[in-house]
């Protein structure tokens, strides 16, 4: 059965190819590691490229514009490195769209104190987060966050995935679904203020349609 990662491995005789109907067919069993949010870019060979939202092949990677970014999904470290682009948000801007995912670790940086919060007995540090930050007077920013996302496992708790907010990266070592991948990278690491119904418009490109 093919993976995403066979479909990277051939992903230069892809180029200019509507990847919509492949993503949308193995959408239920394909599984990435990395999802990269950077600028959308345009192709020199197709310069309203940019406005598409369809999948596909542009550089070394697999994406889609959204906005003005690009959403990109690998499997492969070698292709998705992320790419530095700042050092880390304020909790008070990640705290709304976090609410939309259950958060297994949270590192709180501040001027005089940091706070390293851990799921260790909860499925959900939001509210200790939360409830921290209210206790001191404090602004404190975030560079890393660990989220929790369905396994394939149906008897675990979930894979891990990290959220890299200086890389713009999200990094599952054990392999995530492209729409888990999609949905953390799209509310918590875009900047450019994409609600949660485009994130859904994203999440339904994995949807089979009768």
């Amino acid at each position: 059965m093919m993976t995403f990662a066979d479909l990277e491995a051939i992903k230069g005789e892809l180029v200019g190819v509507n990847l919509d109907p492949l993503i949308r067919a193995n959408s239920d069993t394909w599984r990435a590691k990395r999802a990269y949010v950077g600028l959308a870019v345009r192709d020199h060979d197709d310069p309203d490229l940019v406005s598409n939202t369809h999948w596909s092949v542009i550089g070394s990677s697999i994406g889609r514009n959204v906005k003005e970014e690009r959403l990109h999904l690998a499997d492969s470290a070698r292709t998705l490195r992320g790419r530095s682009t700042q050092s880390s948000v304020l909790w008070t801007d990640l705290a709304e769209p976090a609410r939309d995912f259950r958060l297994s670790r949270v590192e709180l940086r501040g001027v005089t104190r940091s706070v390293a919060v851990n799921a260790e007995q909860s499925v959900d540090v939001r509210e200790d987060v939360e409830r921290v930050s209210r206790s001191f007077d404090e602004t404190f920013f975030v560079s890393e966050v660990g989220v929790r996302l369905e396994s394939e496992d149906p008897d675990t708790d979930g894979v891990e995935a990290r959220v890299l907010l200086g890389d713009s990266l999200v990094v599952s070592d054990a392999g995530a679904s492209l729409a888990d991948l999609a949905g953390v990278a799209l509310r918590l690491v875009s900047r450019s203020g994409i609600e949660a119904e485009q994130v859904q418009d994203v999440i339904a490109s994995f949807e089979h349609r009768q």
